[in-house]
């Protein structure tokens, strides 16, 4: 989106095709959790934590390509809900379908987190 690599095989497809991509995937998994034979409970859980890190993700994809950064604190906080959202979502997403509540609260109490 940022189109700060050119060398990546989605640059070299037109937008539209890269942001249907995208689209379907994040789609794809969602059907996935939702079709899993596990307790509801576990799979709203996961779904839940899936839509808050991708907000918070879109959240930094757009300080990123407005090009408002101006301090290093700045450019920590962009990182840290551009990608480190993601990584937090991958983690709690996986706490969650396993029903790792222990893990789950010492995840939350991380501060990058």
């Amino acid at each position: 989106m940022d189109q700060d690599s050119l060398e990546t095989s989605w640059s070299k497809a037109p937008l539209t095709t890269s942001l249907h991509m995208a689209t379907g995937l994040l789609l794809a998994g969602q059907k996935a959790i939702a079709d899993l034979p596990i307790d509801d409970y576990k799979k709203v859980r996961a779904q839940s934590y899936i839509l808050s890190r991708l907000l918070q993700n879109v959240n930094g994809q757009h300080m990123d390509v407005t090009n408002g950064i101006q301090t290093e604190a700045e450019y920590i906080e962009m990182v840290k809900k551009k990608s480190g959202s993601l990584v937090a979502m991958a983690c709690f997403v996986g706490t969650a379908l396993a029903g790792a509540k222990k893990t789950l609260s010492s995840l939350k109490s991380m501060p990058m987190i």
